[in-house]
């Protein structure tokens, strides 16, 4: 037998200057060929796994860091366009006590109140800053409180995307047909409707991402802790946020 098992290991194929046994059996020597089958069967953990797990932790905090600086950038995007807005204001208020006159100073105005106000949604809407009615809602806990949240994020979630998929759309149309604002000052419509389709479109994203952090099985990142005190629900509502 020990001839026979001899000759068998010196017929094996050569693996690293060494006779590979493809089983790994005992005594013999286990094969790096595939990642080191052999070493699978010896109960070790091969270093392409763990490498592999690596890379996907790493595209995970990748995309959360991105997604998060998305949601950042649109919020702060909202905040210049109320700059402008007020800007804007004072400057034509201003401007008819001395004759000074703003062209298309309305026109600014609105499409600027329009990318403030879809900008803002999805940067609002992770932070908890969207009022929510949560008079069914709140009377669950456990998981028929999750389930309730996956039904509503998914009505949310469905009827944002339609919009946002027809938002771009129509933004689309203008730059293909060169659609130019009726105004006094003619500049193609597509301009002002990015910030429009583009709020939409981080919302959609903000909704989809905190579909699949709920569906984890995750709390919220929407849902705030009941203030603990009447001071602190009073201080709540003076800075905006709900109660």
């Amino acid at each position: 037998m020990r001839e026979w098992r001899a000759a068998a290991v010196r017929n094996l194929p050569l693996v690293g200057g060494a006779p590979a046994d493809s089983f790994g059996a005992a005594g013999g020597v286990r094969s790096e060929r595939n990642g080191g089958i052999g070493r699978i069967f010896a109960g070790e953990v091969p270093a392409y796994t763990s490498h592999a797990g690596e890379v996907l932790g790493g595209l995970q905090t990748a995309m959360r860091v991105f997604l998060d600086r998305l949601y950042l950038f649109a919020g702060y995007a909202a905040g210049g366009f109320m700059v402008l807005i007020f800007l804007i204001m004072m400057y034509m208020s201003i401007g008819r006590q001395i004759g000074l006159n703003l062209p298309a100073g309305d026109d600014f105005g609105s499409w600027c109140m329009a990318a403030m106000s879809f900008l803002g949604l999805a940067h609002t809407f992770k932070k908890g800053e969207i009022i929510r009615v949560g008079l069914v809602i709140e009377q669950f806990t456990g998981k028929p409180r999750w389930l309730f949240e996956i039904f509503a994020l998914g009505i949310a979630t469905a009827f944002t995307l339609y919009f946002a998929w027809y938002a771009v759309a129509m933004t689309y149309d203008s730059y293909r047909f060169n659609d130019m604002a009726q105004g006094v000052l003619a500049i193609p419509l597509w301009i002002p409707q990015l910030g429009y389709s583009g709020g939409l479109v981080i919302l959609a994203i903000a909704l989809v991402d905190e579909m699949i952090h709920v569906l984890k099985g995750n709390k919220p990142s929407y849902v705030k802790e009941p203030p603990s005190s009447p001071d602190e629900f009073v201080e709540r509502i003076a800075a905006g946020g709900a109660g």
